[in-house]
């Protein structure tokens, strides 16, 4: 799967906090741009996207967030991830106007359908780890982070 592959220790952000989700994606956009992920319409189709349809998600101990977008978007896959021990306020994705405080985003950049759909499934399994997220939140060592993805997400 192109996403595991293309792990890149440049697009995992360890203990950062924004003010609001905006601010992360205009933190994240600066660099999928930059690097040929994303298309100039990817900023705005994002937070489009996050005020219509969130992707907060509510778990058992650490709350996470998966942002995606339509993938004529997306430019080449990846996947980003962003930990913040403060938190940042997402709506939930089961009820629009209740808000979470996201402790980890993982950002999904897919091209093609099919890998979105199993790499979700993946990602709901990983969801089921509160160790798994716990050692992601806590870690400050992206390599760390990227061996417990590569691990799990294979």
């Amino acid at each position: 799967m192109a996403i595991i592959e293309n792990l890149d220790k440049k697009y995992i952000f360890l203990h950062r906090d924004f003010g609001n989700k905006e601010d992360v994606f205009h933190f994240i956009n600066g660099i999928l741009l930059e690097d040929g992920y994303v298309t100039e319409e990817y900023l705005p189709k994002v937070l489009e996207r996050e005020n219509t349809f969130p992707t907060g998600m509510e778990l058992e101990k650490i709350n996470v967030a998966i942002p995606h977008i339509d993938s004529k978007y997306i430019l080449k896959e990846n996947l980003f991830v962003i930990t913040s021990k403060k938190g940042i306020e997402f709506n939930n994705a089961e009820n629009n106007g209740e808000k979470l405080n996201v402790k980890i985003i993982f950002g999904l950049l897919i091209r093609e359908h099919n890998t979105h759909i199993n790499f979700l499934v993946k990602l709901i399994e990983l969801f089921q780890e509160n160790d798994k997220l716990e050692q992601i939140l806590e870690s400050s060592d992206k390599d760390e982070v990227i061996k417990i993805l590569k691990d799990v997400l294979k």
